[in-house]
């Protein structure tokens, strides 16, 4: 699992008044966020989950909290969902704890309305996910043939990104297109724009 960053040490210098400025700013907006879904995961010897759930004393807040963020009433669906995350997060018999709770602050981040959304929620997450992977791919190779491989795949991913985002708008605006008719006189110019 990576670590967080390294807090300063006596021997650096104190941030400038701009610095300062941007601190406190920061500071401030990532008070106003509300607080992201988290999982704790507990595997056993064998690497098999032997706890799963919230990292504080309200399990039923925590399941309440599963549901909404796959957009639905039900505890099947979500389980199903998270499952998927957890089996993706599975790396030599561990589980990244931290990329399974960022996948799914990027599902919650999409607050889906319902299944479907939380669906195409989740594989954009993965889709991005795995894109950072093999454009990370294709930085470490050193023959042109890897790096056009990684280089591709990730390019795919990230076209295919696009498109789950926009289908994702599609489906919350209810299939409607926006077609607009704009008349131009010969030797005029036109800009639409949105």
């Amino acid at each position: 699992m990576p670590s967080r960053p390294v807090p300063s040490t006596p021997m650096q210098a104190e941030p400038g008044e701009a610095e300062q400025q941007a601190i406190t700013r920061a500071s401030s907006r990532v008070s106003s966020r509300r607080p992201r879904f988290t999982t704790q995961l507990a595997a056993d010897a064998d690497g098999r989950i032997a706890k799963i759930g919230p990292d504080h004393a309200d399990h039923d807040g925590w399941m309440a909290r599963l549901q909404d963020l796959f957009g639905t009433r039900g505890t099947a669906f979500a389980i199903s969902q998270l499952n998927h995350v957890l089996g993706l997060v599975k790396s030599g018999g561990q589980f990244d704890r931290v990329k399974a709770n960022a996948l799914l602050a990027v599902v919650e981040a999409a607050e889906p309305a319902n299944e479907v959304e939380a669906a195409l929620a989740l594989q954009m997450a993965i889709t991005h996910e795995m894109a950072l992977q093999a454009l990370a791919r294709a930085q470490r190779v050193d023959q042109i043939g890897q790096y056009d491989s990684a280089g591709n795949m990730a390019v795919k991913l990230l076209r295919t990104y696009m498109m789950q985002l926009e289908a994702l708008a599609r489906l919350r605006r209810g299939g409607e297109q926006v077609v607009r008719v704009v008349h131009v006189h010969p030797g005029a110019q036109a800009v639409v724009g949105t």
